[in-house]
């Protein structure tokens, strides 16, 4: 029994090439492991580790691609699993290994008309980085006519298998091996081969269809296709890495042109800062000299003023002297009176009298005061008297309180006593202590039994609640389940009539008799656990009829569709040639130039037939010059034009007539064709070149001159001949030439075109009618779906029935549960009251709540009492010992007090003897004293005044000599400091030189056409002062200060001091401000020095100090120059350098990109459109169950930036095409992005970035749409976009159909493009994970209609499905500990499972499928040959790269 011969899907009649086998040698723990395909589909089943995966990603698409980077081997591993790891997997020194697969095609009845093996070979040594490989693509089977194992079992050596399969067989690069491949079984050519190898890729990918939504469907297609080339991009990188360092120099220029400008700005500061200072100490210095100019001009006035005054006052001054002695000498006399002497020692009388008084006054007063405290004191202490009786009353009631509430609260029995000591207010804590804990032991009882109460009451109410719930709950079971029995009866009753109306044997009948049981069985098991609803077993018994009822509709639809366009075409066709639009011949394709708008005709308009000519001979000569090319050729009116048409090669073909010494001297067409009345050409040009056509009788022979060598020749019976070539085009009639033989072609195809319509209209109505027809039987099913009874009242009255079903066992349950709780409840409540009752007899105490506060509150009342009690007893000897100090108190101070009393009245006698002799002295002097004194003081007040008068004199004679002396002193000092003064704004004006320098003043933008004087022509200080002096003293002189102190320095000095004034105005300058001025400068000067240094073009800065400010300069090839200058030529240079550097970079843009990866880009977005558009044929042409079909669109991405998409659409012409302007603005766009993602991300290189901004895989992203049954036509033009929202609510087939028709679509459209007899095997890593077990057959049907073959591998994958024809199986397990795989072989063949059970192993029933036993030895015939050298050195060089395509 052999099953690779399978029958050909009649889609597919020629038989192409399959996978039937494929293998691994010396990989991992493969030694020699060999898989064989069933009708091209393989399944690897195992756990994971059981090397299913692996065995996968180091064989599909590998074996096709030749690439071995660790990210395509398997996409989770990054860059650890490498095929270095896998061939030396056991830790050995060396190893060879190989991967391979067999492809075959098998005619009908089982023999294989051809086979090509195609493989690598690997070898690896731990010293090399990755393995060496060599690649071999051969006709031939594995184990027949070739092997890759020695009879020692060993893997062949390079050499060795060269030898055997000969040179042209093997290839050293993966590139060759790719084209070898591509060659011989795909002719894609390398770019669509490689774009079919990344859609395999991402086909393979692991769980592609868990979690699968449409995003994810487009990313996957977006990823399989063709990414622009990487050499491409790598030119381009290079480009941009040598743009970059031209880029980098212009940086360093703009760096070092930033760093001058910012240091132009600080430095312009600092000299503003420092300039600003300079003015204002000029000007203070300036105004200090103008302060002592002042005080020289008013010293002058003072002297003056001071030497006439100075007289006046001295004169004053004698006056004055002379009445002071006059009054002098009277006041003495007068003093000297004897009535004078006495009235001093009354004077010391009084003044003792006074002072007596005044101490008794005091004494009386302080003794008053003590005896109002003495009082003070008394009355204190007869409060405090009072106080002692009151707490001795208070200790008196605290203690009876006290025993009461000791007896009420239970601590003492009635005739118990208390011990009033002094531990006394121990004792009553103690007693209160113990009896609250008593207290507490009772209420913790009472407090349980009334929670045990409380419990009790509440599991009452529980059994109460339990017993109505289930009285209720079972009332409810029995309406449920009267409800349910209604549903099924009244469901049963409407499917019995669904079924009896669609029921009939019919080929377009929707239900046979035999589905009436399964769907009534479907409908009994509606409610119950997990049921198969009806919807879904109407579908599976109505499927396959429903199916060929779509495809009658959409076969019916495309009849319908093509004799509609045929009609329309042929209807178009006949408006044409009515409208003589159609009258030219057809025009060959060597001649594609535009014949629009270009002067001339071609021959057939320019002429017609002569009269005498009959038809026969005229259709021979048309079909004559139609084959010679001539009858179309075109005729220029000017020979000139044709000429020019020539040079500019234009493709097309001319007329240009033979000089009149080479014409035929015979018959010409000039005899046979009319020139016709027209505006192209002149009637003798077209003359001439009918002239210079010769015609004869018969055909020209070899041994036979028509009439001249070179001049082309007609026959009349259809022959031609244009020099070495002849030949002949023999018609029935005229047709083009001459406006009759026009006309009578026109009628003919006219009336063979109506009598087309005419078929065509009635085969269009018929097919209207068939369409009609099909659709309303495929709609019947859709209705007698909807005509369904719905279980839903069935669904809702089962949940309801175990709703309550489940209720009532729970309130049984509960019920039960409660009654037990009850019964604990009161057997606690009881021992509570037990365990209460005795702690309360215990204590003597109480066994209400209400009885327990009392005593509660009498032990409260107890430890009150007893603390009252001890604070009133600590009061009141306190108040005791405080009442006997101050009666001690009062004793002493009251006999002090009246001691002092005494005292006091005898000094008051001894006053009041003394104060009586004062009063006699004073009345024996009074008369005659009073007179005298009278007079003294007279005398006194006028010596006074005169004293007064003649002092002034004197301090203004003093006065005036001073001011005179004042003004004489300040002239000569005033003197000295203006030298000081002129010295110090000379020196202070000088430090301004440095702001003289032009290249400054441009910087402190001052205008200033004074030069500095220097300073040894400047005049002396003391020259300046002595000048200042005389100008200042004169009598009449007119100058003012600053006039005077401006003229020190020189006009021109003091113009500079006004600029820089004037330039530097602005706020104070003060000392921190310099700092900071300085502090910038310094940072300026840094970052300029290395700045400069960093650009490397030499330059040179310097710097010096000159006076308070730094003068810099820098060297560059020009020489030093100050850095103003220096920054006017840096900048001057960098403009030039970004117009070059713009020039290169439009050279790179434009060379770089729009030639080669715009091309590319276009090319292969249509490329990209062309498949898509095949893939949406491929899906709009398979519907799904329920006629809904899905299309596949290519459109915009939403997450393009306005400056991708304007590259996008500028893109989608070809680059050659595109306008200087479009030029311009794609380089703008595409320099923008590449700066931009280049400066987001420094570390990325150019290649990466390049690649990233010029995926114009981005750019766009498939879009799933569906197309439904009853859409209307419009809405079929658009079809409904399948989002993640709808996608989510279909059917879970659906589900799965409409995401993997793409995928599966997209495989089918790169292999159509490929060569008919091409395999088409794609691979499913974990296949369909996560799709439901009940959707897979449909989900290989898919596969089966796109006749793809299949590699899977699945945890517990099994394809035993009808529409699978054949399918191995393979069980693998993975032994660690031996380093050994194991695969048994099971084979799905349509209809049942074979398994090696009924073979002797696995071995035997693969060579059941290949007709002959597997085998990867050489086989005998082959011979290895002995010339060979088993082994070969292994090459411990560095290998070729992993990742190397």
């Amino acid at each position: 029994m052999t099953l690779i011969p399978h029958p050909r899907n009649a889609e597919y009649p020629e038989a192409r090439f399959k996978p039937t086998r494929a293998g691994v040698i010396g990989l991992w723990d493969y030694i020699d492991e060999e898989f064989v395909f069933a009708d091209g589909r393989l399944v690897l089943r195992g756990h994971n580790g059981s090397g299913k995966t692996k065995a996968l990603e180091v064989l599909f698409p590998l074996v096709l691609d030749g690439v071995l980077d660790a990210r395509r081997l398997d996409p989770f591993s990054g860059e650890e699993r490498t095929m270095k790891s896998n061939l030396l997997y056991k830790k050995q020194e060396s190893a060879y290994g190989y991967v391979w697969m067999e492809f075959a095609r098998t005619a009908p009845d089982g023999k294989v008309i051809e086979a090509v093996t195609a493989g690598i070979g690997m070898r690896v040594t731990k010293a090399m980085p990755s393995p060496a490989r060599f690649y071999f693509v051969t006709d031939g089977r594995m184990g027949l006519d070739f092997g890759l194992l020695d009879d020692a079992s060993r893997p062949l050596r390079e050499k060795a298998l060269a030898k055997m399969l000969g040179e042209d067989a093997t290839y050293e690069t993966a590139e060759a091996y790719r084209d070898a491949i591509d060659d011989r079984l795909f002719g894609l050519g390398r770019e669509r081969y490689s774009q079919l190898i990344n859609l395999l890729l991402q086909l393979r990918r692991p769980l592609l269809a868990k979690d699968l939504d449409p995003a994810k469907v487009s990313d996957t297609l977006t990823a399989g296709l063709r990414p622009v080339d990487e050499d491409l991009i790598k030119q381009a990188a290079q480009d941009f890495e040598n743009l970059a360092e031209i880029q980098a120099l212009l940086n360093a220029l703009a760096g070092a042109d930033t760093a001058v400008q910012n240091f132009l700005r600080e430095y312009t500061s600092y000299l503003q800062v420092h300039a600003r200072d300079r003015v204002d100490q000029v000007k203070e210095r300036t105004q200090a000299t103008a302060d002592e100019c002042a005080k020289i001009l008013q010293a002058a006035e003072e002297r003056r003023t001071a030497d006439g005054q100075l007289a006046e006052a001295r004169q004053r001054r004698d006056i004055g002297e002379r009445h002071c002695k006059e009054i002098g000498t009277r006041l003495a006399t007068l003093r000297n009176h004897d009535a004078v002497t006495q009235q001093k020692d009354l004077d010391e009388l009084r003044d003792r009298v006074r002072d007596e008084s005044q101490g008794i006054k005091d004494s009386d007063r302080l003794l008053k005061g003590a005896w109002g405290h003495l009082a003070t004191l008394k009355g204190e202490a007869a409060r405090i008297g009072e106080r002692c009786e009151k707490l001795n009353a208070a200790a008196l009631r605290h203690t009876r309180d006290l025993l009461d509430a000791a007896r009420s609260s239970g601590i003492l029995l009635e005739e118990d006593a208390l011990d009033f000591d002094a531990a006394f207010q121990t004792h009553v804590v103690g007693y209160t202590t113990a009896r609250e804990t008593e207290l507490e032991d009772v209420r913790h009882h009472l407090n349980a039994v009334e929670q045990a109460m409380e419990d009790q009451g509440r599991e009452q109410k529980r059994v109460d609640i339990a017993a109505a719930e289930l009285t209720e709950t079972e009332q409810k079971s029995a309406a449920a389940a009267d409800q349910l029995s209604q549903a099924r009866a009244e469901a049963t009753q409407d499917l019995d009539q669904v079924i009896a109306r669609w029921t009939n044997d019919g080929e377009a009948a929707v239900l046979c008799p035999a589905d009436r049981a399964p769907l009534l069985a479907a409908l009994a098991a509606a409610g119950e656990p997990a049921p198969t609803p009806l919807p879904e077993v109407f579908h599976s018994l109505t499927d396959q009829r429903r199916t060929a009822a779509l495809t009658r509709v959409e076969t019916l639809k495309r009849q319908y569709d093509d004799i509609s366009d045929a009609l329309h075409k042929t209807r178009s066709e006949r408006d044409r040639v009515a409208a003589e639009e159609d009258e030219a011949p057809p025009l060959s394709d060597l001649r594609p130039a535009n014949r629009e708008g270009r002067p001339g005709a071609p021959l057939w308009q320019l002429v017609r037939f002569a009269d005498h000519i009959s038809d026969d001979h005229a259709a021979a000569v048309e079909g004559a010059l139609y084959a010679a090319g001539l009858l179309t050729a075109w005729l220029h009116p000017d020979s000139e034009a044709t000429d020019q048409a020539l040079r500019d090669k234009v493709a097309d073909a001319y007329l240009r007539p033979l000089p009149v010494t080479q014409r035929p001297t015979g018959s010409t067409l000039a005899d046979i064709l009319i020139v016709e009345d027209q505006e192209h050409v002149s009637p003798e040009g077209v003359q001439a070149v009918l002239a210079s056509i010769g015609v004869a009788d018969e055909a020209p022979t070899a041994d036979r001159d028509i009439d001249t060598d070179s001049a082309p020749c007609m026959t009349v019976g259809s022959h031609f001949s244009l020099g070495v070539q002849v030949g002949a085009h023999p018609k029935e009639q005229p047709e083009y030439i001459g406006a009759t033989a026009r006309a009578a072609r026109r009628r003919e195809r006219l009336s063979r075109i109506d009598g087309a319509i005419a078929v065509l209209e009635t085969q269009l109505k018929d097919a209207e009618g068939q369409r009609q027809n099909a659709q309303e039987e495929f709609d019947d099913f859709d209705r007698a779906r909807r005509q369904l009874p719905s279980t839903q009242m069935i669904v809702e009255a089962a949940r309801q029935v175990a709703v309550i079903a489940s209720n009532l066992a729970g309130s049984r349950r509960r019920l039960e549960k409660a009654r037990k709780d009850l019964d604990g409840a009161v057997a606690r409540a009881h021992e509570k009251k037990r365990l209460l009752r005795q702690a309360a007899t215990a204590a003597r105490l109480p066994t209400t709540r209400e009885e327990l506060k009392g005593v509660a509150q009498a032990v409260t009342d107890f430890g009150a009492a007893g603390k009252e009690l001890a604070v009133c007893r600590e009061q009141i000897d306190e108040a005791e010992k405080d009442l006997a100090g101050r009666k001690e108190i009062i004793e002493g101070q009251a006999q002090t007090y009246a001691e002092e009393a005494e005292q006091l009245q005898t000094r008051k006698d001894a006053f009041a003897v003394l104060e009586e002799r004062l009063r006699t002295r004073q009345e024996t002097l009074e008369a005659p004293l009073r007179e005298i004194l009278q007079k003294i003081k007279a005398a006194e007040g006028q010596l006074a005044e005169a004293e007064k008068a003649h002092r002034r004199a004197v301090k203004d004679v003093e006065d005036q000599r001073d001011r005179l002396m004042k003004a004489k002193n300040t002239l000569e000092f005033v003197g000295d400091v203006l030298t000081t003064a002129v010295r110090e704004q000379v020196r202070t004006t000088l430090t301004l030189e440095p702001y003289a320098r032009p290249d400054l003043l441009g910087l402190l933008d001052t205008v200033v056409d004074t030069v500095w004087v220097p300073r040894e022509v400047w005049p002396s200080a003391e020259e300046t002062v002595r000048r200042l002096m005389d100008t200042l003293t004169a009598h009449d002189t007119s100058v003012t200060g600053i006039e005077a102190a401006r003229s020190a320095v020189p006009t021109t000095v003091i113009s500079l001091v006004d600029a820089l004034d004037e330039a530097t105005q602005g706020r104070r300058i003060t000392e921190s401000l310099l700092k900071t001025a300085t502090t910038k400068i310094s940072t300026a000067i840094t970052a300029l020095e290395g700045a400069l240094l960093g650009s490397d073009q030499g330059y040179l800065f310097e710097w010096e100090q000159a006076g308070d400010i730094i003068l810099a300069r820098v060297t560059d090839s020009e020489g030093p120059a100050p850095v103003a200058d220096f920054g006017r030529r840096l900048a001057e240079q960098l403009a030039d350098q970004r117009v070059l550097l713009e020039e290169k970079e439009r050279t790179v843009l434009e060379d770089g990109l729009l030639t080669g990866l715009a091309e590319q880009i276009h090319s292969r977005t249509t490329a990209a459109r062309d498949l898509v558009r095949n893939m949406d044929s491929d899906t709009r042409a398979r519907p799904m169950s329920s006629g809904t079909t899905v299309g596949i669109h290519w459109v915009a991405s939403d997450s393009l930036t306005d400056s991708q998409k304007a590259v996008s659409k500028l893109l989608e012409k070809d680059a050659s095409g595109l306008a200087p302007a479009s030029l311009a603005e794609l380089r703008s766009h595409l320099r923008s992005q590449i700066r931009t993602k280049a400066a987001a991300d420094k570390k990325q290189s150019y290649q990466h970035v390049i690649a990233e901004v010029l995926d114009y895989r981005s750019w766009r992203k498939f879009e799933l749409r569906l197309f439904r049954p009853g859409m209307s036509e419009e809405e079929r033009k658009k079809g409904e976009v399948l989002t993640k929202a709808k996608h989510s609510v279909m059917s879970g087939g659906e589900k799965s159909a409409s995401i993997h028709l793409p995928l599966f679509a997209a495989a089918h459209a790169q292999y159509s493009s490929a060569y008919p007899t091409c395999p088409r095997l794609i691979a499913l890593d974990e296949a369909f994970a996560g799709i439901d077990e009940k959707y897979r057959p449909d989900l290989l049907a898919l596969t089966a209609k796109f006749d793809l073959d299949l590699f899977m591998t699945g945890y517990d994958l099994w394809i035993t499905y009808p529409d699978v024809p054949q399918i191995s199986h393979y069980d693998m397990k993975h032994d660690e500990a031996s380093h050994a795989v194991s695969a048994m072989l099971l084979v799905w063949d349509g209809e049942q499972i074979l398994d090696d059970v009924g073979y002797p192993g696995s071995e035997d029933l693969a060579a059941e499928l290949l007709s002959f036993r597997p085998s990867r030895h050489v086989p005998a015939h082959a011979g290895l040959l002995t010339d060979v050298s088993e082994e070969e050195p292994m090459d411990t060089g560095t290998g070729e790269n992993e990742g190397e395509q």
